[in-house]
C-alpha cells in the first residue's frame, strides 16, 4: 500500500449504472459524479440494489445467488456500468445473467469489444484498478468499497485471528510474507552457479603460480607504504585526539558565554518583576481604601432598602386612593352633566336647539378618542416590552458570571503553557538529534559492511611474488577501522537509546500542549460569547430605563373622560330624539343625582387624606434619591473584593517566580564560576597551534605515501604476462563473491521481508489511525475523545484517563468509530478512487449525522463517494443527488 498523494490522477471512476430486471428494478439508470453523491429514499425503495449491482458487475461481488437478484417473473436480468479508465476513456462492463448470461467490455467510442468472459473482464478490471494478486476483488469490494448496510462495525467485533487476514490482504501486506517465501528458490540456484564458478577459480590459480614471485617484490614496496600509513594513522590519531581536546575547549568556553547571557537575562526579569510587584502593591493599596470607603456606606444602603420597601407600600395604598378620586371626579362630572339636563329639561322643549349645537361641539371633542386609544395600547404594549427586558436582563447577567466563571477557570490551566511550549521546542530539537544520529548510524553501519567485505575480498586474494594471502597486509587496517566504527556505533546507540527516553517523557507535555490549545480556543469562544451578553446588556438597559408609567396614567385618564363624554353625547342625542321622554327623564335624572351625590359624599370621605400620602411619598422618593450614589457604590463592594483577592494572588505569584529567579542566578552563577576554573586561555591557544603543526607534518607523510603508491601502480604494469589468466581469475572471483553477495543479499532482504511485515503494519497502521482520529473527533463533535486503531486492527477510545475497546462502546459510538477508520482506510488505499457507503449513519443522534454529512461533504480522499441514505440531510450538502422511489411498477430513479 502506498498512500494516495491527492485527488487528481487517473484511475477507474464510475459514470453511470444501467439495471434491467434486477430485484426492483424493471429498468433504471443512475449517473454519478465526481466528488460526494447521494442516493436517498424511503426504506425498501431499492436503494441497496445500485451498490450491489456495482459489486456484481466490477468485483464479481454477490450476496446472494443470480436467481434471487433476477427480478420476480423475469428470465434475465442486465447490469451495465460504465466506468472511466485509467487512460481516461470511458468503457461499458456488461453482465447478464439469467437463463442467458454474457459477460464482457466494449468500448463505445470505438462500437467493440475489448474484452470477453468472466476470467478476461475480471483480469481487465484488476488492471484497471491496479489491484495486487494477493487481494481479491470481492473481498476489496465487501470490505471497503461496497461495505452492505449494517456490515459497517461488524469486521471490528471479530476476532483478531478473523480481521487481520483481511486488512493484510487490503494494505498490502500479504504480499511481503509471499515475497520472502519466494526468496528460497532464488538463493538454492545462486549456490549451485557459485560452485561452478569455484570450480573452475582452482583450475586457473593452478596455472597463474608463478605469479608468486612478483607479488613477493611488491610486498616490499607495500611494507615501506603500510609503514608510511601506520605513520599517518598515528599522527592523524593524535591530531584527532587534540582535536577532541580543541572543541571540548571551545565547548567550554561557548558554555560560560551563554551561561553568562542566561545570567544578565535573569537578573533583568527580576528587575521586571520588581516593578510588576511594586505595580501591583500600589494597586492593592488603593483597592483596599476604596473597600474602607464603600464598607462606611452600608447604613445608607440598609437605609435605602428599607425605604424602598416602604415606598412601595405607600404607592399601593395611593395608587388605590387615587382611583377612587378619579372616580369622584368622574361622578361629579356626571352629577354636573345630570344636573345641566335637568336644567336644561326645565327650560322645557325650547332648548332642543341649543341641545342639538351642544351635541355638534361635544362630537367634535370626542374625535380624537381613537387616537388615544391606539396610544394606550401602544403604551401598555411598551410597557410589557420593559418588564420582559428586566426579566431577560437578569437572566444574562446570571449567564454572563457563569462564563466569566469558565473563563477564570481556563485561565488557571492556561498558566503552564509558555512552559510546556519550551518543553515541546525542546522535543523538536532532540527529534532532529536523533535523525542525525540514526542518519550517522547508518552510514557507520555501511561503513562496517564495506570493511567486511574488503576483508573478504583481500583474505581471497593471493600475492603473485610470495604465493601468499593478501590478508596478512590489510588484516590489521581493517581491524583497526573496524573497531573504531564499533566503538562508534555503540555511541550512537547509546544517544539514540537516551534521546527515546527524553523524548517519550516530553511527548506527554506536547500531549497536554494540544489540550490546551482546545481550551484556549474555548476561551476565545466564550470571550466572544461574553461581548455579545454585554452588547445585548447594554440594548436591555436603554429599554429599562424609560418608564411608561407616568404616560399610561394620564393617557388612561383622558380615556376615560372621552368615554364617559361619548356616553353622555349617546345620551343626549337620545333625549334630542325622543322628545315625549324628556320628562321622564328628568324625573329619573334627579333620582340619579340624588344617588350620585351620596355616593361622592362617600367617596370625599375616603380620598380626604390623599395629599397626606402623596407628600410622603414624595419625602421618600427624595429621601431615596439623596440616598442613591451611597447605594450604588456599596453594590460595588463585591467587584472590589474579587479584585482585592485577584491582586493578592498575582503578588503571591510574583513571589514565587522571583524567588525560583533567585535561586537559579545563584545555581548560573556558581556553574560560571565552576567552568571559568577548567578553562585556560593559554592552553587552548596552544592547542591551537599544535593542531596547525601536526596537520602540515600529516600532509606531508600523505604525499611520500602516494609516490609510494605510484610504484607499486609501475610494478603491477610488469606483470601483464599474466594478465589474462589473471583476469579469468579476478573476473571469476569477482563473479563468486558478487554471487555470495547477492546470495546474502537475498537472505537479508528474505529476513527483512520477514521481519519488515510488523514494523510496515504498526506504519500503515499509525498513519491511517491518525487521520482516522482526526475524522471520529469532527463526527462526534468531542476533541477530547482519542480515537487509535491498533496494531492488532482494533478500535480502541481515550477520553482522559478512560479507555475503552470497541465492543464497550454504544451502538453510535462504534458507528463513528468504525466511519472515521473506513474512510481514513479508503484516504491512503492506492487500489480504488471510489466508494459506497449504505447508510452510515445508523444509531447516530441528530447531531453526530449533522457533523458527518458536513463532513463528508468536504471530504477528498476519494475522487467519487456515494453515500446511500433514508435521511434526507445529505441532499444539500454533496455535489450530486438522486432519490429513489418505489412505485407499483418497481423502484424508479428520480
Amino acid at each position: 500500500m502506498k498512500e494516495r498523494s491527492g485527488t487528481g490522477g487517473s484511475r477507474l471512476l464510475i459514470k453511470r449504472v444501467e439495471l434491467e430486471n434486477v430485484k426492483s428494478y424493471k429498468n433504471g439508470s443512475v449517473n454519478l459524479s465526481e466528488g460526494v453523491n447521494a442516493i436517498t429514499g424511503e426504506n425498501g425503495a431499492g436503494k441497496s440494489t445500485i451498490v450491489e449491482a456495482v459489486g456484481f458487475a466490477l468485483f464479481d461481488s454477490l450476496p446472494y445467488t443470480q436467481a434471487q437478484f433476477l427480478r420476480h417473473g423475469a428470465k434475465s436480468g442486465k447490469v451495465e456500468v460504465v466506468i472511466t479508465g485509467r487512460d481516461g476513456r470511458n468503457y461499458r462492463v456488461t453482465r447478464i445473467f439469467g437463463t442467458s448470461s454474457n459477460y464482457y467490455v466494449d468500448d463505445p467510442e470505438l462500437g467493440r469489444k475489448i474484452v470477453e468472459g468472466k476470467e478476461d473482464v475480471m483480469k481487465w478490471l484488476r488492471e484497471q484498478m491496479g489491484l495486487p494478486g494477493s487481494l481479491e476483488p470481492d473481498m476489496l469490494f465487501r470490505e471497503v468499497v461496497g461495505v452492505a448496510q449494517g456490515n459497517f462495525t461488524s469486521i471490528f467485533l471479530r476476532r483478531r485471528s478473523e480481521r487481520a487476514p483481511i486488512f493484510e490482504a487490503l494494505l498490502g501486506i500479504e504480499d511481503y510474507r509471499e515475497a520472502s517465501e519466494r526468496m528460497n528458490e532464488v538463493i538454492r540456484i545462486i549456490e549451485n552457479e557459485i560452485f561452478e564458478i569455484r570450480e573452475k577459480i582452482g583450475e586457473l590459480r593452478g596455472k597463474v603460480s608463478k605469479y608468486e614471485e612478483r607479488r613477493r617484490e611488491k610486498e616490499e614496496y607495500e611494507k615501506d607504504a603500510e609503514n608510511l600509513r601506520l605513520k599517518v594513522k598515528e599522527l592523524s590519531s593524535e591530531l584527532d585526539a587534540i582535536r577532541r581536546d580543541l572543541e571540548k575547549m571551545e565547548n567550554l568556553r561557548e558554555r560560560i558565554e551563554s551561561l553568562k547571557k542566561d545570567l544578565e537575562y535573569r537578573s533583568k526579569m527580576k528587575s521586571i518583576m520588581l516593578r510588576n510587584r511594586e505595580k501591583k502593591e500600589k494597586e492593592l493599596e488603593e483597592l483596599r481604601k476604596r473597600r474602607e470607603e464603600i464598607e462606611g456606606k452600608r447604613g445608607d444602603f440598609e437605609e435605602f432598602e428599607k425605604l424602598r420597601d416602604e415606598l412601595e407600600r405607600f404607592r399601593e395604598i395611593l395608587n388605590e386612593k387615587e382611583k377612587r378620586k378619579r372616580e369622584l371626579d368622574a361622578k361629579r362630572e356626571i352629577l354636573r352633566i345630570i344636573q345641566n339636563e335637568i336644567e336644561r329639561a326645565e327650560r322645557e322643549l325650547e332648548e332642543i336647539k341649543k341641545l342639538k349645537e351642544e351635541i355638534k361641539r361635544i362630537e367634535e371633542e370626542i374625535t380624537e378618542l381613537g387616537e388615544l386609544e391606539r396610544i394606550l395600547e401602544n403604551l401598555n404594549e411598551k410597557e410589557m416590552v420593559r418588564k420582559t427586558a428586566e426579566k431577560r436582563l437578569r437572566e444574562l447577567e446570571e449567564e454572563k458570571r457563569r462564563r466569566e466563571k469558565r473563563v477564570r477557570e481556563i485561565e488557571l490551566k492556561m498558566r503552564d503553557e509558555e512552559r510546556l511550549k519550551e518543553e515541546v521546542k525542546e522535543l523538536e530539537k532532540m527529534r532532529e538529534e536523533m535523525g542525525r544520529y540514526i542518519e550517522e548510524r547508518r552510514g557507520v553501519l555501511e561503513n562496517l559492511k564495506y570493511l567486511e567485505e574488503m576483508r573478504t575480498y583481500l583474505s581471497s586474494a593471493i600475492c603473485p611474488f610470495i604465493q601468499e594471502s593478501c590478508s596478512r597486509v590489510s588484516e590489521s587496517v581493517i581491524d583497526e577501522r573496524r573497531e573504531e566504527l564499533k566503538r562508534r556505533k555503540e555511541e550512537l546507540e547509546k544517544g539514540i537509546e537516551r534521546l527515546e527516553r527524553d523524548i517519550e517523557i516530553l511527548e506527554e507535555s506536547e500531549r497536554k500542549l494540544k489540550e490546551l490549545e482546545i481550551i484556549s480556543r474555548e476561551r476565545e469562544i466564550i470571550r466572544g460569547e461574553i461581548e455579545r451578553i454585554e452588547n445585548e446588556i447594554s440594548e436591555l438597559l436603554k429599554i429599562v430605563s424609560v418608564s411608561y408609567e407616568e404616560m399610561l396614567k394620564d393617557t388612561q385618564k383622558k380615556v376615560e373622560e372621552l368615554r364617559i363624554r361619548r356616553g353622555i353625547l349617546e345620551d343626549m342625542r337620545r333625549r334630542a330624539e325622543r322628545e315625549t321622554e324628556i320628562i321622564e327623564t328628568l324625573r329619573k335624572n334627579k333620582e340619579r343625582a340624588e344617588r350620585i351625590s351620596a355616593e361622592l359624599r362617600e367617596l370625599e370621605t375616603e380620598t380626604s387624606d390623599i395629599e397626606e400620602f402623596r407628600r410622603r411619598v414624595l419625602e421618600i422618593s427624595s429621601r431615596m434619591e439623596a440616598l442613591r450614589e451611597s447605594y450604588e457604590k456599596f453594590r460595588s463592594l463585591p467587584e472590589i473584593i474579587e479584585r482585592i483577592e485577584a491582586v493578592e494572588e498575582e503578588l503571591r505569584k510574583i513571589a514565587e517566580e522571583m524567588d525560583e529567579i533567585e535561586r537559579s542566578c545563584v545555581t548560573l552563577a556558581v556553574e560560571i564560576e565552576n567552568l571559568s576554573k577548567r578553562y585556560h586561555k593559554e592552553a587552548h591557544e596552544e592547542l591551537q597551534r599544535r593542531f596547525e603543526e601536526l596537520s602540515g607534518t600529516v600532509g606531508n607523510l600523505k604525499g611520500r605515501l602516494k609516490l609510494l603508491e605510484d610504484i607499486l601502480r609501475r610494478l603491477e604494469g610488469e606483470m601483464r604476462i599474466y594478465e589474462e589468466e589473471m583476469r579469468r581469475m579476478k573476473e571469476l572471483e569477482k563473479k563468486a563473491e558478487e554471487l555470495e553477495r547477492r546470495r546474502e543479499d537475498v537472505k537479508r532482504i528474505k529476513e527483512i521481508l520477514k521481519d519488515a511485515i510488523p514494523m510496515i503494519t504498526e506504519a500503515y497502521v499509525s498513519r491511517i489511525s491518525e487521520d482516522a482520529r482526526k475524522i471520529y473527533s469532527e463526527i462526534i463533535g468531542d476533541y477530547s475523545q482519542i480515537l487509535t486503531w491498533e496494531s492488532d486492527f482494533g478500535i480502541k477510545i481515550q477520553r482522559g484517563g478512560e479507555e475503552r475497546s470497541f465492543p464497550q462502546l454504544s451502538g453510535g459510538e462504534q458507528m463513528s468509530a468504525a466511519l472515521a477508520v473506513r474512510l481514513a482506510l479508503l484516504k491512503h488505499l492506492s487500489t480504488v478512487d471510489f466508494a459506497f457507503f449504505d447508510e452510515p449513519t445508523q444509531n447516530m443522534d441528530e447531531e453526530r449525522r449533522m457533523n458527518f454529512a458536513n463532513f463528508i461533504s468536504n471530504f477528498s480522499g476519494v475522487r467519487q463517494l456515494v453515500v446511500i441514505s433514508h435521511d434526507d440531510t445529505f441532499e444539500s450538502l454533496v455535489h450530486h443527488a438522486l432519490r429513489i422511489e418505489k412505485t407499483p411498477e418497481g423502484s424508479r430513479v428520480t
